[in-house]
């Protein structure tokens, strides 16, 4: 272990993504071609695929999720990288056993889903064996039924769920003869959230509907949301439920993370946020020159 940290000094680390499909074989390419780079600089994604043009309760719901599941999985091994679909559920449904409800209002939504440790072991041996672990949006009811729910569920869950475990992993329990224990572990600690979807950004009122570049979700959150034109809702049907999602999750993950919530068109943005932690677009510049 010694001369391996030495020689190959690389630290991999987790990000959580949500691909909000459908997309063409020409767009799947270009995010699996983003994807693939992120992990080489030692971020390596675990992926959850949502479909908005299924319906729900349709006959042919779980095969078409199956479906878009092993089409990212193929369209990131042809771009070289090894994914391994998880086509079972990793979260099950209702809040934690734990949680007591509150009376007094939370700063951010509670996930409608959990998992313990013990549920990510297909995410923790995909990760380990260099995979890329691609989800669909699937989860345990009480009566152990695999039943199709909200993407946004899952990756809150998903969230929350990496942070405990991974701080089991790193606690005082933890030693080196421990199975969690080991040269090649990855960290589970989500270190970025990413987004990715064909519409893009959340608008912004000041920039005419264009996307905000830097969101600041504990003094803007509320402000987006009350200058949020109903015109956009047309182009941007789930810019308003992401950033939500962005904001749950962000809530679990340690401060140091962050959220990018981008369109397919822009794999480079993703590369860029990982190395500098900011916008693909700087925000203090002119409006002039944003155009």
């Amino acid at each position: 272990p010694v001369v391996a940290s030495i020689l190959n000094p690389v630290y991999r680390r987790t990000a959580l993504v949500k691909l909000q499909a459908p997309f063409t074989d020409r767009q799947l390419e270009s995010i699996a071609r983003g994807m693939v780079y992120l992990e080489k600089l030692g971020l390596v994604s675990v992926i959850v695929v949502e479909n908005d043009q299924l319906s729900r309760g349709s006959p042919r719901e779980r095969p078409a999720l199956l479906d878009e599941t092993m089409r990212v999985v193929n369209a990131l091994e042809k771009q070289g990288a090894r994914a391994r679909p998880v086509l079972g559920s990793v979260v099950r449904l209702g809040p934690k056993p734990e949680d007591e409800p509150s009376s007094e209002p939370r700063e951010y939504a509670v996930p409608e889903a959990h998992t313990f440790p013990s549920d990510l072991v297909h995410i923790r041996s995909a990760l380990r064996a260099g995979e890329i672990p691609v989800l669909a949006p699937l989860a345990l009811d009480s009566f152990c039924r695999s039943v199709r729910v909200d993407a946004n569920d899952v990756v809150a869950a998903l969230a929350r769920g990496m942070v405990e475990a991974a701080a089991l992993d790193n606690g005082p329990s933890a030693s080196e003869d421990s199975p969690s224990y080991s040269s090649d572990n990855v960290d589970l600690t989500p270190l970025r959230l990413m987004i990715i979807t064909r519409e893009g950004g959340v608008p912004s009122y000041a920039r005419h509907g264009m996307p905000h570049l830097l969101v600041n979700l504990t003094s803007e959150y509320e402000y987006i949301h009350e200058t949020f034109d109903t015109r956009w809702k047309a182009g941007h049907p789930t810019a308003l439920s992401n950033l939500k999602l962005a904001r749950t999750c962000l809530a679990y993950m340690p401060p140091t993370s962050s959220a990018v919530m981008v369109s397919h068109r822009s794999p480079s943005s993703l590369i860029g946020n990982l190395i500098t932690n900011r916008p693909a677009v700087s925000s203090s510049l002119p409006h002039a020159l944003l155009q």
